[in-house]
């Protein structure tokens, strides 16, 4: 197991009882039995590791489902990830990094979004791709805001 992985796993064991803001890095490097400053040669704090593991778990995975037939598929692969990762998840949503799980979650859905439009229509302007998807994404978080 490579060091980034070590140290992400022994993340998400520590914020299964630990809220990630109260998690130091003297915490983290000591239970993965690694030195400080390799914490610090890999990442630049927590947040970021934090960030490494969201794209690492899930963001690249889910850009084989930008397609038409294939959306569907990747919302079930994201809503899987939340539930097997939910401490990990809640105790990001509940921290400080809110907004970091919210910019992932955007981007997914964004991604996601933008790749079945220019799934639909291959000729379609970036821009207008863009305006649909951010269109789409800020109606559906509007919608789950407001339970609907």
């Amino acid at each position: 197991m490579d060091t980034k992985q070590k140290l992400a796993d022994t993340l998400k064991e520590l914020m299964k009882t630990t809220p990630v803001d109260h998690i130091t890095v003297n915490q983290l490097t000591s239970s993965a039995d690694v030195a400080r400053n390799t914490f610090y040669y890999h990442f630049a704090d927590i947040n970021e590791l934090v960030a490494w593991i969201y794209n690492r778990e899930i963001v690249t995975q889910l850009a084989v489902y930008q397609r038409e037939r294939d959306w569907v598929v990747g919302l079930g692969v994201l809503v899987t990830y939340i539930e097997n990762n939910r401490h990990f998840c809640l105790n990001t949503f509940h921290s400080l990094n809110r907004d970091l799980l919210s910019r992932f979650l955007y981007r997914v859905a964004f991604n996601m979004v933008a790749g079945v439009v220019q799934d639909l229509k291959v000729d379609c302007p970036a821009t207008f791709r863009d305006e649909i998807a951010n269109f789409m994404v800020g109606h559906w978080r509007h919608r789950l805001r407001n339970g609907l």
